[in-house]
């Protein structure tokens, strides 16, 4: 569920398919009444991300994967959205009733993508037999609106070990640019990673399992000129 500055409640709605039939795995976002009923008729629609489906194997689920690409959302304080598909980035905005508003794009080199580099089972291995696997990373990872309005999008770039984070401006013009931690192998497309930037500080999730560490993190901000 979101509030907005006008008093409005919207809530997201996912359905997700279990079966290669089913209905596409997409995010619906509504508007709710004041007794919390949705009201008809969504505002905004997208694609979540794409599944890969198990045919006559004992795995009955199916799957996502670190380099699937997803749709990335988020709703601006007055009730707008910013969308991005992972694939490229290209991010669009849309307003509170979902109209279109504009686009922002930037090329970036996306990283090339080897199976033989990350740790899958034998049984998903022979599910991705019959997909056309891509052949790079997808462009981005993250996407959040900071409590100024700026949008911090993260990219998938050549490290193992990291991001390369752009902060854009309100009109999409970017202000900086950092390196922070991440994993690109462990990336999942659901949750949606555990980010917030609000009042000078940027919060981060930092866990692993074998050393027992689960904490949310905090760091100060600070923009230098080049």
């Amino acid at each position: 569920m979101f509030a907005t500055k006008g008093g409005n409640l919207l809530a997201s709605l996912e359905l997700l398919g279990i079966n290669a039939k089913a209905d596409t795995t997409s995010i619906f976002y509504y508007r709710l009444s004041s007794d919390g009923m949705i009201k008809p008729g969504f505002i905004l629609k997208r694609e979540l991300f794409h599944l890969y489906y198990p045919k006559n194997s004992r795995m009955k689920l199916p799957f996502s994967m670190p380099f699937t690409r997803s749709t990335l959302v988020d709703v601006t304080p007055t009730g707008g959205f910013f969308t991005a598909w992972t694939e490229n980035f290209l991010i669009k905005k849309y307003d509170q009733n979902g109209k279109y508003i504009r686009a922002f794009y930037y090329p970036v080199k996306k990283s090339k993508l080897s199976l033989n580099a990350l740790h899958i089972n034998k049984i998903r291995r022979k599910v991705l037999r019959n997909y056309k696997m891509p052949k790079t990373w997808p462009a981005l990872d993250a996407m959040e609106l900071d409590s100024k309005g700026r949008l911090w999008v993260a990219t998938i770039t050549g490290s193992k070990t990291s991001f390369r984070w752009w902060v854009l401006s309100r009109q999409g013009k970017p202000v900086a640019r950092f390196t922070f931690p991440g994993k690109r192998k462990a990336r999942r497309v659901m949750p949606k990673p555990i980010v917030e930037i609000k009042k000078g500080y940027f919060y981060t999730h930092r866990y692993d399992i074998r050393k027992g560490i689960d904490q949310i993190v905090k760091y100060k901000i600070n923009f230098e000129a080049n």
